[in-house]
């Protein structure tokens, strides 16, 4: 190792430190790791420097360009290596591929993020946690772009290749039913689903991970229940969220590794949001004012939090758009209980919000608040 690997790697472990700090010192480490560049390195050095500095960008702020950038040149660099960097290198794609995913929306990353995956596919299968990663990230782009058959056929071979591990697996057969019914305009295939049901009952039930997809299945449900106006035969899985939520929510389980839907606070943003459509269909205003009141307070608490802590992009972007939607719904529920104030305040939350993490989100939300503001008129 030469002597400037060396320096490198003092300066990589100095960002370290200032990153595992409480709160992290964030621009000191980007600081650091920027300062290692500046040295002779060798190749490898120079990748894996461009990986951490990618990856700070990426879970510590909003700068989904710059972090592209440096993960983009750390993957190019890998990839020449051969087998030498090949996890680190995949490592990098699962990130180069949420980044496209969540940032502006255009064809063009969504065709990179589906050659990409195809060209790594078979080189990630001996990294089962990845492997699924790419399948679900390749399923992801083909239903965004509307490409059902290409999406439910990824699906399937999912499904096959990843027998051995069952949760993963079920997680496949969810989203293929989710996808048919999204894309293709179909029903919720009830049989699979009472299927899969009994597959989730037969896991064992104290793993965390179990815990996790059961709620994704009763989630699953409810949405489908919901949009039907099915309020009377919604309430006991409903009901039965409330208590899964609450019970992991008393374990202190925030964070769990492997793959998962989402973790608990974000579980329990969603279970409030179910509950106020249901409580809204039901023209239960105050029900739905109280869950709105507890939604938005561990929303304000998770992102104190993301500040703080590296947090997956898809999750917080999940997490923006149920703030959105309890806003949205909450309108409505005022407009429909007379208090146009009380629904210009939602409003305005809406469009404030929006405007300050993107223009993609205000161009998804745009449409629902000039209906709100129609109806509220």
């Amino acid at each position: 190792m030469s002597s400037g690997d060396h320096v490198a790697m003092t300066m990589l472990a100095m960002a370290e430190t200032l990153r595992q700090l409480q709160p992290p010192k964030v621009k000191m480490a980007i600081k650091c790791a920027k300062g290692a560049l500046t040295l002779s390195l060798s190749a490898e050095m120079a990748a894996h420097v461009k990986f951490q500095l990618g990856k700070l960008y990426f879970f510590y702020t909003e700068n989904l360009e710059l972090a592209l950038q440096y993960l983009d040149s750390a993957y190019d660099m890998m990839t020449r290596m051969g087998d030498y960097f090949v996890q680190p290198r995949l490592e990098a794609l699962v990130l180069i591929c949420e980044a496209l995913i969540h940032g502006p929306p255009s064809t063009a990353s969504s065709n990179r993020v589906l050659t990409l995956i195809r060209a790594e596919l078979g080189n990630a299968k001996p990294f089962p946690i990845i492997y699924a990663k790419l399948f679900f990230f390749y399923i992801e782009v083909n239903t965004i772009e509307g490409r059902a058959e290409d999406a439910a056929e990824a699906c399937q071979v999912a499904i096959q290749q990843c027998a051995e591990d069952p949760v993963v697996n079920l997680y496949f057969r969810l989203t293929k039913n989710m996808v048919s019914a999204r894309v293709s305009g179909t029903v919720c295939d009830d049989s699979e689903t009472v299927i899969i049901g009994q597959l989730i009952n037969r896991l064992d039930q104290t793993s965390p991970a179990t815990a996790n997809l059961k709620l994704f299945y009763i989630c699953t449900l409810l949405a489908f229940m919901l949009a039907d106006g099915k309020t009377r035969s919604s309430r006991q899985h409903l009901r039965t969220l409330q208590s899964e939520v609450q019970a992991l929510s008393k374990d202190g389980t925030c964070m769990q590794a492997g793959i998962r839907w989402m973790d608990t606070v974000p579980l329990t943003v969603f279970a409030c949001l179910m509950t106020i459509v249901n409580s809204a269909l039901q023209c239960n205003y105050e029900r739905a004012a109280k869950y709105y009141t507890i939604a938005m307070r561990h929303i304000q608490d998770y992102n104190a939090r993301a500040s703080r802590n590296p947090c997956e992009y898809g999750i917080l972007r999940s997490v923006q758009r149920m703030r959105m939607a309890l806003n949205e719904m909450m309108a409505q529920c005022n407009i429909m209980a007379c208090h146009p104030s009380m629904a210009m305040d939602n409003i305005r939350d809406m469009v404030q919000f929006s405007q300050r993490h993107g223009a993609d989100l205000f161009e998804e939300f745009g449409p629902a608040i000039q209906s709100l503001l129609v109806s509220n008129h």
